[in-house]
């Protein structure tokens, strides 16, 4: 007769998985993390070479569009006021200073554009670490509740100790009195006794003499 082997049964409950379950959350924990210092930190850092570069572009549009509007307003206050055409002339000068004018105020606005790139590495930072971190607490939660209960113990065992012989005399006040009330139950149930003994007797003496 085969003798039918019965399959061991697993056990979840053990030291050794719940150490390797805390390494794999602590790993999950630490490689979200450092995705998203890489992503969002390469974010910013791109946003910061963008905005210098843009900054230096600026700076060298800025100088050749300032130089082109005092050519230009050189040349609209060149202009023949005794020509027939002055008016209209004069008229389309203006215009293209006020176009250069539009031009250099204009290039301060691309630096704003940056700010997505700011604003979005901002967000993948902020997230991976309420992610990773919430990841970590649970990995670490059964340390961190030893830990508070190695904090608030002593101070429990203080309380119980300054409490100990206020309960102790308590205590020992509820005994005597239960002892009390005992011993004199007791005692009220002999008297009884031995006064019904006694009347008992008394009865039988009257019987007696009649």
């Amino acid at each position: 007769m085969n003798e039918q082997t019965i399959p061991k049964k697993e056990e979840y409950l053990n030291e050794e998985k719940f150490q390797k379950s805390k390494h794999k959350l602590v790993m999950i924990a630490a490689i979200i993390l450092v995705v998203g210092i890489i992503l969002g930190g390469g974010l910013i850092a791109t946003g910061i070479m963008r905005y210098n570069t843009e900054k230096a572009n600026i700076a060298k549009n800025e100088e050749k569009l300032e130089k082109q509007i005092a050519d230009k307003r050189y040349e609209c206050d060149s202009l023949d006021m005794q020509d027939p055409n002055w008016f209209a002339e004069n008229t389309k000068c203006q215009s293209e200073v006020s176009s250069l004018n539009s031009k250099l105020g204009n290039l301060d606005t691309n630096l704003w554009n940056n700010i997505y790139y700011y604003i979005g590495g901002g967000f993948i930072l902020i997230l991976s670490l309420m992610i990773s971190g919430s990841i970590y607490f649970i990995a670490k939660r059964r340390e961190i509740m030893a830990f508070g209960i190695q904090q608030t113990m002593p101070v429990a065992q203080e309380g119980i100790e300054k409490m100990a012989p206020t309960i102790g005399n308590a205590a020992g006040t509820i005994g005597q009195g239960l002892a009390k009330g005992i011993t004199q139950g007791i005692a009220e149930g002999k008297n009884a006794s031995n006064q019904n003994t006694l009347n008992n007797v008394n009865n039988s003496e009257d019987n007696l003499n009649k």
